[in-house]
């Protein structure tokens, strides 16, 4: 026979977890079992709180599977798993400051220096994060004349205005 954490949780357990909850989202999830315990129906705690009436019958569900444990953060969730340690990112963004480099030269030397392989995609974030902006060159039509647009630069007089 499973547990019923929801019936074997008191209010004021409820209520000291609620007060040391930081995020927001963990808290209210709290708050919706805290008014389902006071004896409060589902319709009221959607009008309340402003959630789904199937989102409090979910979160109930889930509280008396596992009890408390059910809304708090599990390790290794989210966030973002970098390949290179702080130390690695200290060098590499040193070098880049140093040598600017672009995504296929800055994966070359992760490579090299570091043994790590980044996806293409992904360096692009790195790169971003470590303080180099990513510079593209403008896109050129398929059809433009390279000798006539050269010619168009040559003609162009640089005019210095006064002010009067």
């Amino acid at each position: 026979m499973l547990m019923d954490y929801f019936e074997s949780t008191t209010i004021s357990e409820l209520e000291k977890v609620i007060d040391k909850e930081k995020n927001l989202a963990t808290r209210n999830k709290f708050l919706v079992i805290w008014h389902k315990k006071k004896g409060k129906t589902e319709e009221e705690i959607q009008s309340i709180l402003r959630v789904p009436r199937s989102t409090v019958g979910y979160l109930v569900r889930q509280f008396r599977k596992s009890g408390i444990k059910a809304f708090q953060k599990k390790s290794g969730y989210g966030g973002y798993n970098r390949y290179l340690s702080k130390e690695q990112e200290k060098q590499l963004r040193g070098k880049l400051k140093r040598d600017p480099m672009t995504t296929k030269e800055a994966l070359a030397y992760i490579s090299n220096e570091f043994g790590k392989q980044y996806h293409p995609n992904s360096i692009q974030r790195l790169l971003k994060r470590l303080g180099q902006s990513l510079i593209t060159p403008r896109p050129r039509h398929y059809e433009a004349n390279p000798r006539s647009e050269s010619a168009f630069r040559g003609h162009i007089k640089k005019v210095k205005f006064v002010e009067i």
